[in-house]
């Protein structure tokens, strides 16, 4: 079983939490602007077209 965790963007994301995820390894989906929390999330998922033409060429090319 493959353990990953989701992080989405919102008031209660903390760089604690985010530090607590990379510090054990486990591998992140993050969610439309928190990739700058996490950057070494692997994955990112945004459902917003506006958001991808805002973003879409500052988003670094490790994340898919």
């Amino acid at each position: 079983m493959k353990v990953m965790a989701c992080v989405a963007s919102g008031p209660s994301l903390t760089e604690a939490d985010c530090a607590l995820l990379t510090s054990a390894g486990i591998e992140t989906i993050v969610v439309n602007s928190s990739w700058k929390m996490m950057p070494c999330a692997r994955h990112l998922y945004a459902g917003d077209f506006q958001w991808w033409q805002a973003n879409h060429e500052i988003i670094p090319s490790e994340i898919t």
